[in-house]
């Protein structure tokens, strides 16, 4: 494939629209590709890329084989390649989580539990897929309180749109806690809102619960 194009984060959390070209797998988890937005070529943490696209047909592509098979060690696949389709999802997911009852164990263990539902990762233990979640990136939650919401945004409107019931299911147990008080109406209006096919994210400041 000559030519594909990307939507990629960089390290400051700045999302670009990019076409790349002449693939070379640096290592595992970087790929190496000629930049036409730079104008060189330049290297790309694959778990960066939002999504890539074929030009020619539209195809969404994972970010894990857009170089040549026979340079890939398939051997054992990562879990960002094993669950690259879902990714957008289990982001969101953990975003709306910390972003309203904060990631305790109670919201920890509902968040393993999606990510087992709608990923095939039994490869994994559930120590090493927990230690995976824990480090996950999945937004700037100081700079969403703050009324930035473009990030979280562009997360959500990549979410396959086959997973959203998935995502509000399990929000919707996140936003339950342990049933002792009635769920927050301003959360409630955020599942309804943010997991939809036509996402709308609002300025939220955070709201501790016990």
């Amino acid at each position: 494939m000559p030519t594909i194009l990307i939507k990629y984060r960089d390290g400051s959390g700045e999302i670009t629209e990019r076409k790349i070209s002449d693939l070379r797998l640096e290592n595992e988890t970087t790929l190496d590709a000629f930049c036409h937005l730079r104008n060189a070529r330049r290297p790309f943490v694959i778990n960066r890329i939002i999504h890539a696209i074929n030009p020619d047909t539209g195809e969404i592509l994972n970010p894990y084989r857009l170089v040549d098979a026979e340079e890939i060690d398939t051997s054992q696949q990562t879990i960002d390649a094993l669950t690259w389709h879902a990714l957008p999802a289990i982001k969101a997911l953990k975003f709306f989580i910390m972003s309203t009852r904060g990631f305790r164990e109670r919201e920890q263990k509902y968040f393993t539990e999606f990510v087992l539902d709608i990923s095939d990762i039994n490869s994994y233990s559930n120590e090493e897929l927990e230690s995976w979640l824990r480090k996950l990136w999945c937004g700037d939650l100081y700079a969403y309180n703050d009324g930035e919401t473009s990030e979280y945004a562009e997360t959500l409107r990549s979410i396959p749109s086959e997973l959203l019931d998935k995502c509000r299911q399990y929000a919707m147990f996140v936003a339950q806690g342990s049933g002792r008080k009635p769920i927050e109406t301003a959360w409630l209006e955020r599942i309804e809102n943010e997991f939809s096919h036509n996402p709308i994210v609002k300025k939220h400041i955070r709201r501790e619960i016990e």
